[in-house]
């Protein structure tokens, strides 16, 4: 949908967390969800 009006535009996404504390339900799901975009396309 309006391929030709968009510009592709990349930018760094940065996340950080304790690794001895639980994530939340919200930040789990958010990040099973751009590991599966990040696995399906190539981005590099």
């Amino acid at each position: 949908m309006l391929d030709a009006e968009t510009r592709e535009m990349r930018h760094p996404i940065h996340v950080v967390y304790y690794r001895n504390s639980t994530l939340s339900t919200r930040i789990s799901c958010f990040l099973d969800y751009f590991s599966k975009q990040f696995a399906s396309k190539t981005l590099l």
